[in-house]
């Protein structure tokens, strides 16, 4: 459980022991108390329970679904199932899915209770149901995606062809930058030389604070993912995982691709704060 151990060392005996003997173990309610990481790595659980507080509030704040997500996948990744807990509406079915938990349970889906025929039908009705809607949300939420997606590798492709035939780099940014979720353009050479300063959006600039990242021309991009994805992937519109941008401190992805201004190799990049787009359900695949 959650508990702190009065004797930790008898815990970890105990618990070697029950695994000779065949037992399973399970950490209950990761995330409060002592059940932590530390934990996590010492006892080396099949099964980890989150704590139910984890998806209540990943319903409430995109931040913490995305946390939330993280730590089901690292969880997933390091060797043990997760088991989501606390399941008691159809708003935190789609999340629980979402993530890729290998266990779910709460009242939405049964309720303790003796086990009888008329019970497992009612629950396994009840489970029927909510794959059901995950099925119609997901569908719904790839139709989105595609459309934004669309959209978005026209405009990419447009400004290209812009700065390929030698128009004004502002000028070829514009229509890409008034699209949802775009904050800014710039261009490397093909040493990750940043050439010029940043195209931005109006909103996506604080006047009011001086922020010399704005004006980056020359800077060295050279270790950054998207450069080297662009690289890597010539005739592809690549995508970098998330991160922090500098010039704002906000989630970033930028998106990249190679392109040709006459006999120069350079790379177009994007910037995009995921969680403006779609209400911050947008997945963006590693390749447009």
């Amino acid at each position: 459980m959650e508990t702190a151990s009065d004797n930790p060392e008898a815990l970890m005996v105990f618990i070697h022991k029950a695994k000779t003997l065949g037992f399973q173990i399970a950490i209950d309610d990761f995330g409060m108390g002592d059940s932590n990481f530390e934990r996590l790595w010492q006892i080396n659980p099949l099964i980890v329970k989150l704590d139910r507080s984890l998806l209540v509030n990943a319903e409430k704040n995109n931040r913490a679904r995305l946390l939330l997500e993280s730590l089901v996948r690292m969880i997933r990744e390091s060797g043990s199932l997760v088991l989501l807990e606390g399941i008691e509406n159809t708003a935190q079915a789609r999340i629980a899915l979402a993530t890729e938990a290998d266990l779910l349970q709460g009242f939405l889906l049964g309720k303790p209770e003796s086990i009888t025929p008329n019970i497992v039908d009612k629950s396994e009705a009840r489970l029927h149901h909510v794959l059901v809607d995950s099925d119609e949300w997901s569908l719904q939420d790839h139709q989105n995606q595609e459309s934004y997606l669309r959209l978005l590798r026209f405009e990419i492709m447009d400004a290209c062809h812009g700065l390929a035939r030698g128009n004004d780099f502002r000028e070829a940014c514009q229509r890409l930058l008034e699209q949802s979720g775009v904050k800014r353009c710039f261009l490397l050479d093909a040493n990750g030389v940043q050439l010029g300063n940043l195209a931005h959006t109006d909103s996506d600039r604080n006047r009011g604070r001086f922020n010399p990242l704005y004006h980056s021309a020359g800077a060295r991009w050279e270790h950054r993912e998207y450069f080297r994805n662009a690289l890597e992937r010539p005739q592809h519109i690549s995508s970098s995982r998330p991160y922090v941008g500098l010039p704002d401190a906000k989630r970033t992805i930028t998106l990249s691709t190679s392109l040709y201004t006459g006999a120069r190799a350079q790379v177009f990049c994007v910037d995009i704060h995921p969680d403006e787009v779609l209400s911050g359900q947008m997945s963006f695949p590693s390749t447009l």
